[in-house]
């Protein structure tokens, strides 16, 4: 289990696209996060704090020889000292545009549009309201967030040296889609970045195809 300090970015994870057949999970602390700084640059966590699911969009552009497969849901459970408080799901659609078909996906690059639904900030006030609700009641240190995904991702032979044996990944993209016509906006993604790689190199312990 990995433990996670900042609640912003265990919410980021609520829409990763990389996971791998062991089901890693993302645990963390609940804690209230400060308002962000006004700033010309959006963050991750930012977007993923007001997304709109009637108008954005997340693309993610994993590296090439490397690819995903749904279902495309993010399971969250909300825990008070091991019992479950909250136990939802997320769902999560993805298109797979071509790779080439913008600048923004190099040629060989498996690229995956997720969208959510109106729900999406339904969903995310809830889980946020019960882990304030258990923080309020036991106070901090007693409630996990745990979200987990069926999303596996595959690696191709061709790679498999380059990724599995010398552990030489490609760094993952993800941009904010938004607007008509569309426009891409890359977003950092920090510490959520190991975690991303960490996953797909967990496909390392099936066999080559």
């Amino acid at each position: 289990m990995i433990r996670i300090i900042s609640a912003a970015i265990a919410s980021a994870l609520l829409l990763a696209a990389c996971g791998d057949p062991a089901k890693p999970e993302v645990a963390i602390t609940p804690e209230t996060k400060p308002a962000a700084a006004p700033s010309a640059e959006l963050t991750f966590e930012d977007v993923i704090a007001t997304f709109d699911a009637t108008k954005q969009h997340l693309v993610w552009v994993l590296p090439p020889g490397v690819s995903a497969n749904g279902p495309f849901g993010a399971h969250v459970t909300v825990k008070a000292d091991g019992t479950t408080e909250l136990d939802t799901v997320i769902p999560l659609t993805a298109e797979k545009p071509a790779a080439g078909s913008r600048p923004e996906y190099p040629a060989g690059a498996e690229v995956l549009r997720l969208s959510t639904d109106e729900s999406y900030l339904q969903r995310l006030e809830e889980i946020r309201g019960v882990m304030t609700a258990i923080t309020s009641k036991l106070g901090p240190g007693h409630g996990e967030l745990i979200v987990t995904s069926d999303i596996g991702t595959k690696i191709a032979d061709t790679h498999r040296e380059e990724y599995c044996v010398t552990q030489k990944l490609p760094p993952v993209a993800i941009y904010l889609e938004q607007g008509e016509p569309s426009r891409l906006q890359k977003l950092p993604i920090g510490g959520a970045e190991a975690i991303l790689q960490s996953a797909i190199l967990g496909s390392c312990a099936a066999p080559p195809n």
